[in-house]
């Protein structure tokens, strides 16, 4: 998944204080170090260090040592958002979301980022901020989904879509039996788990 540690908040129009981009820089790096390394058994000096901060900045920045990943998580659902949106002007949303996601896993791309739930899956407080994380970032594809479909944001269809679409994700990225898995293995699971999701990704005419 390529990375831009200056991206953009939801309304592309509002850039990142100042804070927040120090915040998504020093995540972006200790996530990288993450999946270079596969592990995160590592105290919160040496992750500072990596980051370029002091101990103490750290806490400052991620009062817990697994709110380090949150930034970077959150900036990537972000950018797959907006970058499907945008797609979306001419392509069927479908389509949108696949091709958003396969210009996230480039093959060429230095690392895997493919790896990293399995990394931050080894442990608990890790995997559990990624999870709350990923929940919380449904309401961007709700959003999208809503307004795609011209649907109200509150009604059952885009909140549901929303969920199956970060399940989808999460299901392509974990369903590899190898540690190292290829990203155009992840890819086509994804699409494959977007095409179950038609129904939800488009309005019935007959209503």
């Amino acid at each position: 998944m390529t990375m831009d540690a200056s991206a953009s908040t939801p309304n592309s129009s509002q850039p990142l204080s100042v804070l927040e981009r120090r915040r998504l820089r020093a995540s972006t790096a200790v996530v990288e170090f993450f999946v270079r390394t596969q592990q995160t058994h590592f105290p919160v000096a040496e992750l500072a260090a990596h980051a370029g901060l002091s101990e103490r900045s750290f806490y400052r920045y991620f009062p817990r040592k697994e709110d380090v990943i949150v930034p970077f998580l959150q900036s990537s659902l972000r950018d797959l958002a907006e970058s499907a949106a945008a797609l979306s002007a001419h392509l069927p949303l479908s389509e949108a979301l696949i091709e958003s996601f396969s210009s996230a896993h480039d093959e060429s791309a230095e690392l895997n980022w493919s790896v990293l739930p399995r990394v931050l899956g080894q442990n608990a407080d890790f995997r559990a901020t990624l999870l709350q994380t990923v929940v919380e970032g449904e309401a961007l594809f709700a959003s999208l989904v809503a307004r795609e479909l011209r649907l109200p944001g509150a009604s059952p269809q885009p909140r549901l879509a929303g969920a199956a679409i970060l399940s989808a994700m999460r299901i392509a990225v974990e369903g590899a039996a190898d540690a190292n898995p290829s990203v155009s293995g992840v890819v086509e699971r994804f699409a494959l788990q977007v095409g179950l999701l038609s129904p939800l990704l488009s309005v019935d005419e007959g209503e």
